[in-house]
């Protein structure tokens, strides 16, 4: 069967994604991809002349844009596993927005109502696919560029723009691998090469060109985060498995709700240890559980409670990790283009130290030493 890859582009109005689209199928053919784009559902049914609270109500034009989404999927992705290309071929479909788009568009009920009627939960909207790239509209950060002649079928202010680009960066905040490219300090041709180069990573394609930094906070308010609608809380149990030199192989069950997903990630050094190459793929239950028999005896499971929320005001994605001991402490992780760039953290979050380059920090040292943060700083 042909490799396959799902990838969401995603953004607010004049982010750059139809000239995204088309860079990601030329740079991806000419690495030996079959790239095959999922368009835009919205525009599409806006362009026939069916519009929300014009033609049809709200909730129902929401309803046909999430059902034609996942039904272009499901027979595009039928067509991959029936393909006459041969096994080795790596196919790639890009999606033009996501099953959770929509989120940013509707109260948070109503969305979970449309996923009841569509059949499916919102950890299994996100499963659908292997990331998510969101490009952040012209509006914010390079306001002159701003425009919306490109799309006859968007109509936003730049503030409204705005607001509906932090809207549907929130609609996908949770995803394992969800990445927000914004414009700060970035002409349009670096935003997409940035676009570009996160895209390789997570096909395994090169080394990353972001940084992630790693800060020891103390213990949050979970009562405060738990009731942040902006906030996302996600259940992370990752068990290492038995695995060769220089490299490192666990088993990771992800929920959101009680729904939880299953995923393998093999990571090989490759000879720089700096920038290994991580190679994730997808489980089903049943063999996520058999994997669990390879689990290594020196390696406790890590079981954590992550927040994963967006400070709008610096477009930064941060991801809160709380494990069950010690509770005076906790990790907070977040990208950035280079080690160099400033990070304007939350007020609220009280920081401990800076352990990004702390080994006593990494997840398989916590592993090592019994699934805990260490004692001591």
């Amino acid at each position: 069967m042909a490799i396959v890859k799902k990838i969401v582009l995603t953004g607010g109005p004049c982010a750059g994604k139809t000239t995204a689209l088309s860079w990601t199928v030329s740079n991806f053919e000419k690495l030996g991809w079959k790239v095959i784009v999922v368009n835009e559902v919205a525009t599409q049914l806006i362009m026939s002349g069916i519009r929300p609270n014009d033609f049809v109500s709200l909730y129902n034009f929401q309803k046909m844009i999430l059902l034609k989404q996942l039904d272009d999927e499901n027979r595009l992705e039928w067509a991959a596993q029936n393909t006459i290309l041969p096994p080795e071929q790596k196919i790639l479909f890009v999606c033009d927005r996501g099953a959770c788009d929509g989120r940013a568009y509707v109260p948070e009920k109503t969305f979970h109502s449309l996923l009841k009627e569509a059949g499916i939960t919102l950890q299994q909207a996100f499963d659908r696919y292997d990331a998510v790239f969101h490009l952040v509209t012209a509006a914010d950060g390079a306001e002159k560029y701003y425009s919306l002649v490109s799309n006859a079928a968007r109509k936003e202010t730049p503030r409204e723009a705005i607001l509906l680009d932090i809207a549907t960066q929130e609609a996908w905040a949770g995803h394992k691998n969800f990445y927000v490219i914004s414009n700060d300090g970035l002409t349009f041709k670096k935003k997409l090469q940035l676009l570009m180069a996160k895209i390789a990573e997570v096909l395994g394609e090169s080394e990353p060109l972001e940084t992630r930094r790693r800060f020891l906070i103390n213990y949050p308010n979970e009562d405060y985060l738990g009731t942040d609608t902006s906030c996302r809380k996600v259940e992370i149990l990752q068990t290492y498995l038995m695995s060769g030199r220089n490299e490192e192989v666990y088993v990771r069950q992800r929920g959101i709700n009680g729904d939880f997903s299953f995923t393998k990630v093999v990571k090989h050094d490759a000879g720089d240890p700096a920038h290994p190459i991580e190679l994730e793929s997808r489980l089903e239950r049943d063999d996520y559980v058999k994997l669990l028999i390879n689990a290594d005896p020196d390696m406790t499971p890590i079981h954590k409670t992550r927040y994963c929320f967006l400070d709008q005001a610096n477009h930064h994605y941060f991801e809160i990790d709380i494990f069950p001991e010690p509770r005076n402490y906790a990790l907070l992780d977040v990208d950035v283009r280079d080690k160099l760039e400033k990070v304007t953290l939350p007020p609220w979050i009280e920081v401990v130290d800076e352990v990004t380059y702390d080994q006593r920090f990494s997840s398989r040292e916590i592993a090592r030493t019994g699934g805990r943060l260490p004692m001591k700083i």
